[in-house]
């Protein structure tokens, strides 16, 4: 490992900072804002395959770290927005994360990914929509109608979102 040119390999540079440190050093890290988002998104990726209990905590500050991008992810189809998409990615891909996710850390979630459906990065924007799904209220289908993209495969996952809140409005 020490061989290979880490620069290339984003996900092996991730997992290296995983292995190197602790779950709170690691809260730590992710809470230095002068930490390149793009070291942030890296460790992201890796815990996209699985989040380890101990590192569940560790959750609300990746988090944090998107509600202080979110008007860059929004605005721009940059690194700031492929942070967002990686971090939805990873509470949508690990079915038992969200459960376990505290209730004021929902409420953020569900904060961020309202903001994120108007993303300029349609990734960013349906993977919100996604999660929405899970953790939305039924207020929230209005802003699913409002940024519903165009495209006709992309916009049917807003529409499924917007279903699924519509039926717990009817409950």
């Amino acid at each position: 490992m020490e061989q290979l040119d880490l620069s290339e390999l984003n996900s092996l540079r991730g997992l290296r900072l995983l292995l190197e440190k602790s779950p709170e050093e690691l809260r730590i890290w992710a809470q230095d804002m002068s930490v390149p988002i793009k070291d942030k998104t890296e460790v992201l990726t890796v815990l996209e395959e699985e989040l380890p209990d101990a590192w569940l905590p560790t959750l609300s500050v990746f988090i944090s770290t998107a509600e202080a991008r979110v008007d860059s992810a929004v605005s721009q189809d940059g690194e700031a927005a492929y942070f967002c998409e990686r971090l939805l990615l990873l509470l949508l891909g690990q079915e038992r994360l969200l459960p376990r996710v505290a209730p004021e850390v929902r409420f953020d979630l569900r904060i961020l990914a309202r903001r994120l459906l108007s993303a300029t990065s349609l990734n960013c924007a349906t993977r919100a929509a996604s999660l929405l799904a899970l953790i939305g209220q039924p207020e929230d289908v209005a802003l699913l109608e409002r940024h519903r993209p165009a495209e006709p495969i992309l916009a049917s996952l807003f529409d499924e979102a917007a279903q699924v809140l519509r039926r717990i409005q009817e409950k």
